[in-house]
């Protein structure tokens, strides 16, 4: 019996069903090659499976665009032939997210950015996109923790954690108040199910700001509870704890680049 063939109809007219009769749960198997156009070319694309590999490649040549695995594994090979695997790449090189191995030995991971130059890079970009057309009032985002009983606060606002388990809201006039304590900004309302962000970036509304915000400047815990000051406390008793530093500003809202000193000064 001779082997069957499923040939085009005329050139540009091949196909394998239609949208409302296709071919079910059929599949290809074994060692199976789909070619575009000339296989003795190196400029054609090839779907095939061999050694218990699928892969979507060049016919004949040595890069491959992605291959994978019997054992789970999903490789994608650039042509500098480095194993790499790019997810959201732009047609200028930007990508989501990258992952590679430097030379092959060393594993390194990219978020923003093609090639990693050390063990993980990320690129925070409010330059091609500013922070205010980014992120709404009052949400931000970076390390998370989810950890607490209740807090104090609205969303948006500074907190300590206190020793029972709760977030406090800070205040600048006692060291008890967020001088020595973890610091949390709030990103919802429940700190146990949504968290609250421990360093990152985060767009402050201008309803918890005090002082005059000015790009590049230090941000300190207010005297006001909850909220953050561009003037540092000076009264008797109070703490002065820098918290971060204003990125942008925008209509008195701030891009904050939060990330709290550890320690504080106490004033007598």
């Amino acid at each position: 019996m001779a082997t069957p063939n499923i040939v085009p109809r005329a050139d540009s007219e091949g196909g394998l069903g239609t949208a409302s009769k296709g071919w079910g749960d059929s599949y290809f198997t074994g060692n199976v090659q789909i070619l575009s156009g000339d296989a003795s070319t190196l400029s054609k694309i090839v779907m095939g499976t061999n050694a218990s590999k699928a892969t979507i490649g060049i016919a004949g040549g040595t890069d491959t665009f992605f291959t994978g695995t019997a054992a789970g594994d999903i490789v994608v090979r650039a042509d500098d032939n480095n194993n790499k695997v790019h997810i959201g790449a732009g047609t200028s090189g930007e990508a989501g997210l990258t992952v590679t191995e430097h030379g092959g030995t060393i594993p390194r991971v990219g978020v923003g950015r093609p090639t990693a130059l050390t063990a993980f890079d990320v690129i925070y970009d409010y330059d091609t996109t500013v922070f205010e057309n980014q992120l709404i009032d009052n949400q931000g985002g970076g390390e998370i923790l989810k950890y607490g009983s209740e807090q104090a606060g609205a969303i948006g606002t500074l907190h300590f954690l206190h020793t029972d388990g709760s977030w406090d809201a800070t205040d600048a006039d006692a060291v008890a108040t967020g001088g020595s304590q973890l610091l949390g900004i709030s990103i919802s309302t429940d700190p146990g199910s949504h968290g609250m962000l421990l360093k990152g970036y985060y767009k402050i509304a201008s309803g918890n700001i005090e002082g005059t915000p000015a790009i590049g400047a230090p941000v300190y815990v207010s005297e006001s509870p909850g909220k953050v000051d561009f003037t540092a406390p000076s009264g008797s008793g109070d703490f002065v704890r820098i918290i971060g530093y204003c990125i942008d500003i925008a209509s008195s809202d701030i891009l904050l680049y939060f990330n709290p000193d550890s320690t504080f000064v106490e004033l007598t």
